[in-house]
Order: C-alpha cells, then structure tokens, then sequence
C-alpha cells in the first residue's frame, strides 16, 4: 500500500452529488472498486445520478489516464455510416492497469444518429455497460485489471441525410478512480474531439443514378469517353467526399458531359441535324428518356406545335409508363367527364390519367363546362401549369421572376404561380431581346422543340421525375 496517498486528511472521505458516478483505479484499496455494471446502475438520461454517496479511500496520484477518439475519415456524405473507436490507456503501466473507467461522449445528434445497437463493446471487458440517452450523450464504463491499453467500444454512426456540416464527437470526461470533484487533486482526465465534415451530397447522388442508366447506345466514342470520365470522378466524390466545392463541381461536370453526350447518328431526323441548333441535343435526349417519338415520314418536327393530347401522352409515359404500356386503345372509355374526349383514341387513356391526376384540369366551353380540348395547341403558360400540377410542387411565395420579365403582365393570372416556379427552378428562361430583357411568350404555342428543351430542363433539374 505504499503506493497510495491520501487525497485528503483521513481515509474514508465522502464525496456527495458525484454528477458522474465514482470509479476506483487498480492502486485502491482492494475490494473498493466497484464492477462496472454497479456504476452503470447511476446513470439516469445519460448522466450520473446525483445523490449518491461512495467512499474514496486512496488514490495513486500519478497514474494517467486518457480516453482517445480515432475514424476512418475525415468527411463524410449524406445518409452514409462512418465509424468512431474509443481507445483508453494509463500511461504507468508499473503502478496501474485499466481497472475501472467511465467515458462520457457527447455528439450532435442532429448531424448523426447512433443508437444502442450500434454501440460495439470490446468483448474482453468485464462487466462493460453502455447508456445513449439519444439526445447525443452516451456513457460507457467498463472494468479491466489486466490491460494498460485498449479498444474500448466502436460507435457506427449514420450521417443525416438532410443536415450538413461539421460533426463533432467528442470525449468530455474520461475518468479514473474519482469522481470530477477531485480532478484538481492530482488525477489527469483527458478531453479530446473529433470533426467529421457531413458534405451535401444528396445531388450528386441523384445525378450518378440517373446517369448509370444511360446506355452506351450511338453516342460518339469521344463524348462517351467524357462522360464515362466524369462519372467516375463523381462515384469517387460519393465514395470519398472531399471539400463541398469539389463535390459541387463534380456535379457541374457530370451534368455538363451527360448533356454534351453527341449522337454518332446525327441523320436519326433529317430536320434535327444541325448539332449547332439550340434545341439539338434536348430533341436527341428527349427521344432517349422516351417523351418524344418522331413522324412516321422520319421527320421529327422541331418547329411544328404540340397539341394538347400529345402533351398528356408525353406526361403519361413518363410518369406513369407501366400504365401507359398496358393501355388498349380499342377498349379505352372517356371518363374525364368532358364531352370532346373520344372513345378508343390514341390519346384517351392519357387524356383520362391526366384529369383523375389533376394535371389537366381541361379548359372553360364558355358555357360553364369544361373541355380537354385535345387538338388545340398547347401554349407556354399552359406547359407551366400542368408540369407544376405534376409534380405537385408549393406553390411560389411570390412573384420575382415573372415581374422580371417583358412579357411578365401579360401571363394569365391562373398561370402566374406556375410559371414563377418554372423560372425559379430552371425549367425554362425565357427567350432574349435585343435590350437585354427576357420574355416568356405565355399565349404563344409551344413547339416541339421548345417542348422537348422544357421537359429535358425540368427532369435535369430534378422536378420532373419518372415513374
């Protein structure tokens, strides 16, 4: 016992309200140290009891002990699990091993989750116990006399998939042998942190699934090369983020390489074959998600108007294609409850989803009724209220973009919301003016073309998605 001195005059000081629980080092006393699941037993809401009373008797004071925190990483991406290991150790093996010791660990539980069972104790600790109060406070204790340095635990976390930013962990009490009453008195706690940095990646996530199912089909070697290219480094980006800049950038890139992606076919139309026009490659890449198909002359018809069953069956195979490819024109009835619907149509069973949908919601007969009307042209504020109506988005706080425009007071008051989201998220910009300003043309009917470039707008842009 000559190992021991007293922490204060006297043997059997009591120390009250320990607000973390009392632990015993190996140079106490025999048979004062407590098992790890007695203390266990204090822990209320992740944090010691207060209350309770324990005697100290001795206490080597030059035994230190320390608690440690290692990852695998240094960044992490939305919705992934990342690992945390808690390594404790003395420093003076020759006086003392790890007898009893509680670590207190604190997290931003709104950055990550944990929870219990992913909690993986050391199996070689006697008695080791563990609380999560879930609110980012975790206590674990555990008894060794053997070990001067261990493994304790490690901690799977999973990163939020909606919060980003630095996630902290970090060790706030490591405890050996007394409680926090006494750290002046000679016994050494170590406070340690670790930041791992939750990186939005939500986006180029979504953007490496959509471009996997691109097919090779008859791209040209050369933009499928940059393509293929710029997938990778945005797996890798995935895999392991890096700065939120590189990630962003990452994200451009494959954007950019999949839109650049050059048929090798460039007579598939003979009307769309100047790869210099600005609806080229939304026209080829409309084609391949399917929205569009050509004339059975072999014409696409960039300039020619959409009418507005064609517009429905554009929709329909789009956002609900099992539905679309099990339709049987001969057996098709109008149930949209509008009179110029025809039976067995090309276009009734599209026209019939898109009401029941409330996509279309079909136009006034000037006598208090409602028709589809299914070969009037489509114009461009009508476009931009059923692609709004698809996707169901909320609708805009005000009204910014359409004021911004030449020809914003002219939009129909019914479609002012509509086209408010479709110009604050991309959809369609406008078309430009000699002075500098922007117009929408809102009456004017939309072309293929200008059809084809909106919907490849709004499926890039992440508002449209396929069914």
């Amino acid at each position: 016992m000559e190992n021991m001195k007293q922490i204060y005059t006297g043997r059997g000081v009591r120390i009250k309200n320990a607000a973390l629980g009392l632990l015993c080092s190996a140079a106490m006393v025999s048979g004062m140290c407590p098992a790890a699941s007695a203390f266990a037993d204090q822990v209320e809401n992740g944090i010691g009891q207060t209350g309770n009373e324990l005697t100290i008797q001795a206490l080597d004071q030059n035994s230190d002990y320390s608690a440690s925190l290692k990852t695998e990483t240094t960044t992490i991406g939305q919705g992934k699990t990342f690992k945390v290991t808690i390594e404790a150790s003395t420093k003076d093996a020759t006086k003392s091993a790890l007898s009893c010791m509680q670590i207190e660990l604190k997290y931003d539980s709104t950055k990550a989750t944990l929870g219990t069972d992913n909690i993986a104790m050391n199996s070689s600790l006697k008695n080791p116990s563990y609380s999560d109060n879930g609110a980012g406070k975790v206590i674990i204790a555990f008894y060794d006399n053997a070990e001067t340095s261990l493994t304790v635990a490690t901690l799977t976390f999973t990163a939020s998939s909606t919060q980003t930013g630095d996630f902290t962990v970090s060790i706030s009490n490591a405890i050996a042998g007394a409680s926090k009453q006494v750290e002046d008195k000679g016994v050494n706690y170590s406070t340690e942190s670790t930041t791992i940095a939750i990186r939005n990646t939500s986006s180029l996530a979504e953007a490496v699934a959509a471009a996997e199912q691109v097919e090779r089909g008859v791209y040209t070697q050369a933009s499928w090369d940059v393509f293929q290219d710029a997938l990778a480094k945005a797996k890798e980006q995935l895999e392991n983020p890096g700065t939120q800049d590189a990630i962003d950038a990452a994200l451009a890139a494959l954007t950019q390489a999949q839109n650049a992606l050059e048929r090798a076919d460039k007579t598939l139309f003979p009307d769309v074959s100047d790869s210099k026009a600005w609806y080229y490659n939304s026209v080829y890449r409309s084609v391949d998600l399917g929205l569009f198909k050509g004339y059975s002359n072999g014409n696409f018809g960039p300039n020619d108007t959409l009418n507005r069953a064609d517009a429905a069956n554009i929709l329909w195979r789009y956002l609900d294609p099992a539905e679309a490819a099990a339709y049987v024109k001969s057996e098709a009835k109008n149930t949209t409850g509008m009179a110029d619907v025809a039976d067995a149509a090309y276009y009734t069973g599209a026209a019939n989803w898109a009401v029941a949908k409330g996509i279309i919601n079909g136009k006034s007969d000037g006598k208090g009724g409602r028709i589809f009307d299914p070969a009037g042209t489509i114009t461009a504020e009508q476009l931009c209220v059923i692609l709004f109506n698809a996707t169901g988005a909320a609708e805009p706080s005000g009204t910014s973009k359409i004021d911004a425009l030449a020809d914003g007071s002219f939009i129909s008051s019914w479609a002012k919301a509509a086209c408010e989201w479709a110009l604050e998220n991309g959809v369609l910009s406008g078309y430009n003016n000699a002075d500098g300003t922007k117009s929408l043309r809102p009456q004017e009917g939309v072309s293929r073309a200008r059809t084809a470039t909106i919907l490849v707008n709004a499926i890039d842009n992440k508002v449209l998605v396929a069914g």
